[in-house]
């Protein structure tokens, strides 16, 4: 079993539901969500290791200069560690420390400098590539590989509550040079982690000067107080924390007036009292994020261990051809004040019409710099409360639902309003209060109106054959983006109709793209129409139009074959039997340099087939052709 890729990006977020309440509470509620049973309950019959034992073991001093097997008396960590180091058990441990320390050359290395936060300390008994089957016992020979990982992952180790921290501390990354702060990749999964092993984990960074977390996951553990989060301020954390997916539940105790089927919760994020809110962003720079909430859902949320939206049903039916009133019509929540985050539009209108038909729909984006309010329409008239899902996460995030708690809410009618369901429809009017920023549904009649302004090029069913050469992509082809590019609502560029910028990336993060169709700006400059497919990012999913100027975007996959390739992915790639790269025969770290055979194509894209007849993914994100 392939394990599950945990790290994932996201930004401040809201889920919306609606539901019936039959009483309600004069006072908060918060309740903790249940936590998983303790892996040492589980492991009752396992020997572990005691917190003084293991920091023993941890600052016991070793000769680094022999084999890492000599080094470790626990062959399971040295194979963990020449792993990491990407040697061999057999290799001299200091001389593969140097290459990380000084950027010394290995004898028949194929690189002489590693990038810090590719060096990964992986503990993972459930991913096929990890040497890792069992907990580790002996601990002895890090002190000799302090220091030197900038991806920390450490995973279903028991009773790790008071020696997460202390294994952090001694293999964090510190950059050599003075006044230079440290980004580290940090995952301890299922660790027995709890309240007070959470909080030395951040005052590891929120204390240090040299240490700044990018990503902190700590999924699956016994932690139910995340108030540490408190201490981090403005400092100590560059992205999100992961795992803290179920805060609780509270009820407010004062109602909201439904007005014409609607209602407007105003200021922002309901619910938000109960949270913590200081992660590297203020609060007021918070925008958000919605989708409807129901019984089964909450379940589904509540279950899933790291706290991602589950997939909606679709049952309401929207006949084909789909068209942007029809879709706001199914919609009970105004989305056009607020930024989309990872939540695709066939989530928040739901539906039975196609994905790809939906989502090449270019919806309204309007950012703003903090929620105004928020407005719920086509309420039901049986409905006598609404169940809000408040999610925050760290400002800087991409797709990651950090702390969720559920907010009831309950509604008064006036006596005068119909509210009948017979009146839910596009372009119902809707009261909005003062100092609320919202739109009807019948929004999407300005959106027609600014393309028709906006944008007097049209789009084609494929590229004319004059004026452009050879290096078009074809129609379901991926490309990545060489330098930095902006995605447009319309073929004619400005900056008004700019959706988003990719800024320029190293070439194993290049933002990728699927080519849906093509267009022509009012220049005649030929543009590429596209979906983002970067999963993780808060683009995914998005459509606009790019440059097709080759110089900027290009083939995802090699079209052409190359003698040799390097594997240049974090995580190396697997040599198949099959084309459709099924029947794994072996896998190739990052780094190791392959033969390559030919190039043959497996719909729109193309694999590499090495002189052992074994098959590799050509996408160039992950090989790199080599001269």
């Amino acid at each position: 079993m392939q394990r599950k890729q945990r790290w994932i990006r996201g930004s401040v977020g809201i889920a919306l539901g609606i539901g019936l309440a039959l009483g309600m509470t004069g006072r908060p509620v918060v309740t903790h969500a249940a936590t998983q049973v303790s892996l040492a309950e589980k492991t009752q019959t396992q020997k572990t290791l005691s917190d003084a034992a293991f920091k023993r073991q941890l600052e016991a001093p070793v000769n680094a200069n022999q084999p890492i097997k000599d080094v470790f008396p626990d062959a399971v960590l040295a194979a963990v560690v020449a792993d990491a180091l990407n040697v061999k058990v057999d290799d001299n441990l200091q001389a593969a420390v140097n290459v990380i320390k000084h950027g010394e050359t290995l004898p028949d290395s194929d690189f002489s400098r590693i990038i810090p936060t590719d060096v990964h300390f992986l503990i993972s008994p459930d991913w096929d590539e990890a040497p890792v089957t069992r907990p580790i016992l002996n601990w002895t020979g890090m002190s000799a590989v302090a220091h030197i990982f900038g991806t920390v992952e450490v995973d279903q180790q028991p009773n790790f509550d008071q020696k997460a921290a202390q294994l952090l501390k001694c293999v964090e990354y510190l950059d050599p040079r003075p006044n230079v702060v440290a980004g580290t990749y940090v995952n301890f999964y299922n660790d027995d982690i709890g309240n007070k092993g959470f909080g030395q984990l951040i005052d590891v960074g929120a204390e240090s000067t040299r240490l700044r977390y990018i990503e902190l996951d700590v999924s699956n553990n016994q932690i139910t107080d995340f108030s540490a989060m408190e201490r981090v301020g403005s400092y100590g954390m560059y992205g999100n924390v992961t795992g803290m997916n179920e805060q609780g539940s509270a009820e407010e105790t004062s109602a909201l007036q439904v007005h014409n089927s609607s209602v407007v919760i105003p200021n922002g994020v309901p619910g938000s009292q109960f949270l913590p809110h200081s992660y590297g962003a203020p609060q007021n720079t918070n925008i958000g994020r919605f989708r409807l909430e129901t019984p089964a859902e909450t379940a589904a949320y509540q279950k899933e261990s790291h706290g991602r939206f589950p997939e909606l049903e679709r049952t309401a039916q929207i006949n084909s051809p789909l068209t942007l009133d029809k879709l706001y019509a199914t919609n009970q929540i105004d989305y056009a004040d607020h930024r989309w985050g990872a939540i695709y539009p066939w989530q928040h209108a739901i539906t039975s019409a196609a994905d790809q038909q939906i989502a090449e729909k270019l919806i309204p984006e309007i950012s703003q710099p903090k929620l105004l309010g928020m407005v719920i329409q086509n309420i039901p008239d049986d409905v006598s409360s609404l169940t809000v899902r408040s999610v925050w996460a760290n400002m800087m995030s991409g797709g990651n639902h950090p702390i969720s708690t559920l907010v009831k809410i309950p509604l008064e009618r006036e006596s005068h309003s119909s509210g009948s369901s017979a009146s839910r429809s596009a372009g119902t009017s809707m009261s909005t209060p003062a100092g609320t920023n919202s739109h009807t549904v019948a929004g999407s009649d300005s959106s027609s109106r600014s393309a028709a302004t906006d944008s007097p090029a049209s789009s084609v069913e494929g590229p004319s054959s004059d004026s452009v050469g050879p290096a078009v992509v074809q129609k379901g082809q991926a490309v990545y983006a060489l330098k930095k590019v902006g995605l447009y609502r319309y073929p004619t560029f400005t900056a008004k109709t700019r959706r988003a910028f990719y800024p320029k990336q190293p070439r194993i993060r290049r933002p990728q793209f699927v080519v849906t169709g093509y267009a022509r700006s009012r220049q005649g400059r030929l543009r590429y129409r596209v979906r983002d497919i970067n999963h993780g990012s808060r683009t995914f999913g998005r459509t606009g139009y790019l440059t097709a100027q080759a110089t900027y975007v290009t083939h995802l996959y090699y079209q052409r074959r190359p003698a040799r390739v390097r594997v240049i992915g974090l995580r190396g790639v697997n040599g198949y039997q099959h084309v459709n790269l099924t029947g794994k025969q072996r896998h190739y770290r990052r780094g190791q340099v392959l033969q390559v055979r030919r190039l043959v194509h497996y719909h729109l894209t193309t694999r590499l087939v090495l002189t052992n007849g074994q098959l590799v993914t050509a996408n160039k994100t992950l090989v790199q052709a080599k001269e």
